[in-house]
């Protein structure tokens, strides 16, 4: 393909991120202060034009500046307005595609596409900010015909395509591609309502009214004016509920339509080879990741979950997934899904990760390290309070051995609990670890995903006959999972059953194995 430049659409979008990223800067010089005289807003209105026309020119100069090529293996990204700088991307280094249609795409017809690697850096991500949906197909059945060819997979000759191949037949080329997705899960209204309680949505209105009086009332000076109408509603008691219970609606109402407009449209389905997640109603955002790609399966419970009987679900990749930080939530399948439903989801999509029920907890001596350890960092600090018995606030002693006592008693609380939620399974060729105290976390992994494992013992672990285990997978950043006072007897089967991994991949040296210990 030869070099092209992005769409001009990519000018556009570049100028209102400019402008959302400075709108405070033009509601105070343009709105609030726009016939002041003073010197700061008079000439911080010139400044601010004097800036806006230059960075205009740059953004233009940068679009003209910048290409990209895609040829058999590799992208080809060029860009540079004084310095020119190529970057090549190997198609074999993608982990993760997705796409993202805010509301400005949608009204143009187009569409943004993002590749995630498993590079770091800026360079991490090549990114398409505009094209037509047509074009963004075009682009990712090129790349996956190229890693086919590579792995033998496709039939093709020569991937050597012109414009016109790749801006034709795509209607049918999505419609044969959807056909053989199988669709997991689509929400409901009752999955809606059930997310906006547990998300604690239907109390966003609070913060909003809250953050909004204090704003107006900075610059208008609002109080005297609205004190009359609040000491009128906190003394009729009828007047307070209605408005209470009006203000609880809306808050509800708002909290719905968040929710809607954030998971409205999701859908989660899959193929032989890949996994897709879709959400949004105005701001569309896909993402795609190959099945032997996903590093790992972690599953999340806050404590309100685990009452539920809620669970998250996110799939680790080693992709970097920000594009934003709402986009983070983009690969975890529906945070707010019934666990029985969540498994039954990644057994139709990963058949080949096996999640087993039968998990071996820690043993006894493990409860008794973490309680002296606990206990005597504790003390020392407890101790020196209780002689000292500071006049804080009014507290007097008596208190003082409440408060100490208290955090005593949710010390080892916190202590038992996360002991008896501590488990781990080695099944074949996977691991998994669950932990928490009041809320609980799910790793689950296979063998040859996994860079590194290391086995530590600290003085007290030897002397209880323990020790903690840490494994460490490929994800941006680097995720590291560990699991700490085990029996030696599970850690030397650990080590075992790690070294196995030989016969899967083939090393070049023992380093990833970790030595006797």
């Amino acid at each position: 393909m030869q070099k092209s430049r992005h769409h001009p659409l990519t000018i556009i979008l570049d100028i209102w991120g400019f402008i959302r990223g400075s709108i405070f800067i033009i509601f105070f010089l343009f709105i609030i202060n726009f016939t002041s005289e003073n010197l700061i807003w008079k000439y911080g209105r010139y400044a601010y034009i004097i800036v806006a026309i230059f960075s205009l020119i740059y953004l233009i100069w940068k679009w003209i500046s910048k290409k990209y090529e895609l040829t058999e293996t590799a992208f080809h990204l060029y860009k540079g307005i004084f310095n020119k700088e190529e970057q090549v991307v190997p198609f074999d280094r993608i982990q993760n595609v997705n796409r993202k249609t805010t509301f400005v795409h949608r009204v143009f017809g187009m569409t943004s596409l993002y590749f995630e690697t498993a590079m770091s850096g800026e360079n991490a991500t090549v990114t398409f900010p505009a094209l037509t949906k047509q074009r963004a197909t075009s682009i990712e059945e090129f790349v996956e015909e190229a890693l086919e060819k590579k792995t033998g997979e496709s039939k093709n000759t020569s991937l050597l395509v012109s414009e016109e191949i790749l801006e034709t037949n795509n209607e049918q080329s999505v419609s044969r591609s959807r056909k053989k997705r199988t669709i997991h899960f689509i929400p409901t209204a009752k999955d809606t309502v059930r997310t906006t309680f547990t998300s604690f949505s239907f109390l966003i209105l609070i913060p909003i009214v809250v953050s909004g009086y204090f704003k107006i009332s900075e610059l208008f000076h609002i109080e005297e004016r609205t004190k009359g109408i609040t000491n009128y509603i906190l003394e009729t008691w009828w007047i307070t509920v209605l408005v209470i219970a009006i203000g609880v609606i809306i808050s509800m109402g708002i909290g719905m339509i968040r929710i809607y407009l954030k998971y409205g449209k999701y859908e989660i389905t899959s193929d032989e080879e890949r996994v897709y997640i879709k959400q949004g109603v105005i701001n569309e955002t896909s993402f795609s990741i190959a099945k032997k790609n996903i590093q790992a399966i972690g599953i999340q419970q806050s404590l309100i979950k685990r009452i539920l009987g809620i669970v998250e679900v996110k799939l680790i990749s080693a992709g970097q997934l920000n594009l934003n930080e709402d986009d983070l939530e983009i690969s975890s399948l529906y945070p707010f899904l019934k666990k029985e439903r969540a498994m039954e989801i990644l057994q139709e999509m990963l058949p080949s990760y096996e999640i087993t029920e039968n998990m071996k907890g820690l043993t006894r001596p493990a409860l008794w390290l973490r309680i002296v350890k606990s206990n005597f960092y504790y003390a020392i600090p407890a101790t020196i309070i209780l002689f000292i018995k500071p006049n804080i606030l009014g507290i007097t002693a008596f208190w003082w051995y409440v408060i100490v006592f208290g955090i005593w008693i949710l010390l080892n609380l916190t202590i038992v609990l996360n002991y008896f939620h501590s488990a781990l399974s080695m099944n074949h060729a996977f691991i998994q670890f669950r932990s928490g105290t009041f809320g609980t976390s799910f790793f689950l992994t296979k063998r040859d995903k996994i860079m590194e494992v290391i086995i530590t013992r600290s003085f007290l672990q030897r002397k209880f006959g323990l020790a903690t285990l840490k494994t460490v997978n490929r994800a941006q950043p680097v995720h590291h999972t560990e699991m700490s006072d085990v029996s030696l007897e599970v850690a030397h089967k650990f080590y075992h059953w790690y070294k196995q991994r030989t016969k899967e991949i083939k090393l070049d040296n023992d380093s990833n194995v970790p030595q006797e210990f």
